[in-house]
């Protein structure tokens, strides 16, 4: 059985809350600053959190949802697309090995196109 790698679960949620801030269609962008002050929290752990530095608690992650006028499942990856992230993210360990993080980065740029162009 395959594990969940947590540290890439953290990544994504908050490279989703990151992107949800700045989202295009919402007329007004809210800073780092601004999400820390609505949720009670500091700039920093925003900060922290949307590296995947920091793990948030659900009612942290609840109220930044709210904030953001987002559901849950706007920020939550699915179990499905968290294992495939998994599995890519160890095959490219075993292909790429010091290129990885290169890789991993240029995957990411053409899927968030193709997500933003659907």
């Amino acid at each position: 059985m395959k594990k969940i790698n947590d540290a890439l679960l953290y990544k994504l949620i908050g490279e989703r809350i990151r992107d949800s801030r700045h989202y295009e269609d919402k007329k007004i962008k809210i800073t780092q600053s601004d999400l820390a002050e609505r949720t009670g929290v500091t700039r920093t752990s925003i900060t922290n959190i949307e590296q995947g530095n920091q793990k948030l608690p659900v009612h942290l992650l609840y109220e930044i949802c709210a904030q953001l006028d987002l559901g849950i499942e706007d920020i939550l990856p699915s179990l499905e697309g968290l294992m495939s992230s998994s599995l890519l993210s160890d095959s490219l360990d075993k292909q790429f090995g010091e290129e990885k993080e290169r890789v991993e980065n240029i995957v990411k740029s053409f899927v968030n196109e193709r997500m933003n162009k659907a």
